[in-house]
């Protein structure tokens, strides 16, 4: 009896995130994207092959590089193709990108990321100039064929970042328990075009207060920048505004309702073509300010006089961020000074022992400090309204991140007291000026 290869219709991606089947079975053909990317991005996907879609019930992950590698199997005259970012989600897969059919050789497709306004199809180049054919690589048995994918570009990004809707925001709200009338009503006009970037929006909460929603006039300059006939398409309140995950919406609106936050300033939502990947596949809100229903102003920045309730807060904030610093130093001393001392040979053991002793007197002084320091913090921030309004943000289960210039919290999920913000280069200086909050979405973000 003829069996079916076990590779026709599973092992196409291994269970393993972002890894791909790598030998070479007998008959099958490996089809490599290489895409290339503006920043390191760890890129949501699926693939198209012979007529599936796989994984069947998640997204795989590219591993965060600047160079995103997608490998598939296929057979001769089978045709492949991608699925990216939002569009990724086993629950869309609308728009399948750079398909291509497989011929005898090995298949590499090449694609480059290009900032601006330029109207390319998400297609790989059929033009012979624009194709490779019968190269040769060290360790590769088979010849190979490189074709040109169009670029990467904000038109392309819009493509495959779902556009949500009014059903949609309104069903994850509803499996939120969600049902005060004021975020409802909000929901409906966000996801149905009805929220002007330049007058905002008023949301009315349920027998409570309102809060003011304004937006930069900045927030979506990427879109304008990178997106071609972005107006016509939709602009910041069809094209851009949809594309937020409803869930970065209700938990936000929740946020404002339960913490009486009479107004808030949004700096950013959906960004194609700048950032990290919350903002870039949708998940991501930042904001600039909020005012509480009594008048209190603050502003997410480090160096605004708004951030901070007291003069002893930003002291105690200080002393923190310093105390951490100590305690990194004293952890970096004890790892030398056991390896010494496990190195040392007999004359220097008493030398070794030493150091080791007073490495660990030092760590443990510095973690007694640090331990103050934070609840110096803690004392002087509790009851705050940044503090009603982080802790309303950082308990909401819709909520997978929060970034701020207070505190950091890449996994609010978790059991982890969120870590204080040092302002060190990289994500803590990002956020050293703006609250950033990310969206639960377990195919997205798992």
């Amino acid at each position: 009896m003829a069996t079916t290869p076990k590779c026709d219709a599973t092992g196409i991606l291994n269970e393993a995130q972002a890894s791909c089947v790598k030998t070479h079975a007998a008959g099958l053909i490996p089809v490599e994207y290489e895409i290339h990317l503006d920043t390191n991005l760890r890129l949501p996907y699926a693939i198209y092959w012979n007529g599936e879609t796989q994984p069947a019930n998640r997204v795989a992950l590219t591993t965060g590089g600047a160079v995103a590698t997608v490998r598939i199997m296929a057979r001769s005259g089978q045709k492949v193709g991608l699925y990216l970012g939002s569009d990724a989600s086993p629950q869309f897969r609308q728009e399948m990108l750079f398909p291509i059919t497989v011929g005898h050789n090995d298949v590499r497709i090449v694609i480059h990321s290009v900032t601006g306004q330029h109207d390319h199809e998400a297609e790989v180049s059929s033009k012979e100039t624009d194709i490779q054919r019968d190269m040769t690589e060290a360790g590769r048995a088979d010849k190979l064929d490189i074709y040109r994918g169009n670029f990467l570009t904000g038109n392309t990004w819009l493509k495959f970042s779902h556009k949500y809707t009014v059903a949609e925001s309104l069903a994850l709200a509803a499996d939120a328990g969600e049902v005060d009338a004021g975020i409802l009503a909000a929901l409906r006009a966000i996801y149905g075009g009805d929220v002007s970037k330049t007058s905002g929006y008023t949301v009315a909460f349920a027998g409570k207060h309102s809060c003011k929603l304004s937006f930069q006039a900045g927030v979506d300059s990427n879109c304008v920048q990178n997106i071609l006939r972005y107006l016509s398409l939709g602009g910041f309140s069809g094209a851009a505004l949809p594309r937020v995950h409803p869930r970065s919406w209700v938990a936000l609106l929740q946020a404002a309702r339960d913490a009486n936050v009479g107004s808030l300033e949004i700096t950013s939502g959906w960004r194609p073509m700048t950032g990290k990947s919350p903002h870039r596949i949708g998940l991501g809100l930042d904001i600039k300010s909020a005012k509480s229903v009594s008048g209190t102003t603050l502003v997410f920045d480090k160096d605004n006089a708004n951030l901070w309730s007291s003069p002893e807060e930003k002291v105690a904030h200080r002393d923190w961020t310093e105390s951490e610093a100590e305690l990194d130093k004293a952890h970096v001393e004890m790892a030398a000074a056991q390896k010494a001392a496990k190195a040392a040979k007999e004359e220097g053991k008493a030398l070794a022992q030493q150091r080791e002793d007073e490495a660990k007197k030092r760590l443990t002084k510095a973690l007694l400090q640090r331990d103050l320091s934070k609840a110096e913090y803690a004392k002087n921030h509790k009851g705050t309204f940044a503090d009603t309004l982080e802790q309303t943000l950082l308990k909401n289960p819709l909520i997978r991140q929060v970034f701020e210039p207070l505190v950091m919290d890449a996994n609010t999920r978790d059991k982890l007291e969120p870590e204080v913000n040092r302002y060190r280069l990289g994500n803590e200086a990002t956020h050293k000026n703006h609250l950033h909050v990310t969206a639960v979405d377990s195919y997205l973000i798992p």
